[in-house]
């Protein structure tokens, strides 16, 4: 028997819990990118514009210590896109009234969009690296330094990503559990209501911060695997 919570569409099984987080969270980034960048003052920016160009200047910091402008530029406004997901989605979990219902959680809580976004880094790697290098210069990275590296390297173009995923899902996941494990305590008796209320407010906090720690990470991973394969081969 499938759980109510998951819908069906043919062969497909869909997860509506983590679908409608992470529709929520494309909702909420959409509204700040439009809300953000609409009647744009360059003398007077307020609101949500303080925070597009706060974001878009602390992403092309660290691009431009990468890559020169043609390169990087290809590169910004995803990476920008996938930081404000990421903290959104790394954040919606954990609203009062909504990821303090037990099985609600961010959409990046769910293993399955957390090896999404990898095998998009993924793709995203070897795409700009066999457009940037040509077919022999990408494929031709695998066996440099050595040729006897060729099952390293190729181990690695896997494994990366891959960590990505595995990290960004265990950081907000096991998060969130204890979330519900302190939620736990109000059954308890007196004595765990009185322990888990300064406990919850204590984790709720460390769990933001974790959350936006894990966003910036896997954006700066992501920019440097991609952006390394759309250097030349051999530079870094």
């Amino acid at each position: 028997m499938i759980p109510q919570h998951m819908w069906t569409l043919g062969f497909l099984t869909f997860n509506s819990k983590t679908l409608i987080t992470t529709w929520a969270t494309m909702a909420v980034v959409l509204v700040i990118a439009v809300a953000g960048t609409r009647g744009m003052s360059e003398t007077s920016p307020r609101g949500l514009q303080n925070i597009m160009e706060f974001v878009v200047d602390f992403v092309n910091g660290f691009l431009k210590d990468l890559l020169d402008e043609p390169r990087g530029a290809r590169l910004r406004e995803l990476l920008v896109t996938l930081l404000l997901f990421l903290v959104v989605a790394n954040l919606i979990g954990l609203l009062p009234g909504w990821g303090f219902i037990q099985g609600v959680n961010s959409p990046t809580a769910d293993p399955n969009t957390a090896f999404a976004l990898a095998a998009l880094v993924f793709i995203l790697i070897h795409f700009y690296g066999f457009r940037f290098r040509g077919f022999s210069g990408h494929a031709g990275s695998f066996f440099r330094p050595y040729v006897a590296l060729y099952p390293v390297n190729a181990l690695e173009s896997i494994t990366n990503p891959l960590t990505l995923a595995m990290r960004l899902f265990g950081n907000i996941f096991a998060g969130e559990l204890l979330i519900d494990v302190f939620l736990n305590l109000f059954k308890v008796g007196t004595v765990g209501w009185l322990v888990s209320i300064p406990v919850q407010v204590f984790w709720l906090f460390f769990a933001a911060f974790i959350a936006v720690i894990q966003a910036f990470i896997f954006m700066m991973l992501t920019m440097n695997y991609v952006g390394t394969s759309m250097l030349p081969p051999g530079e870094h």
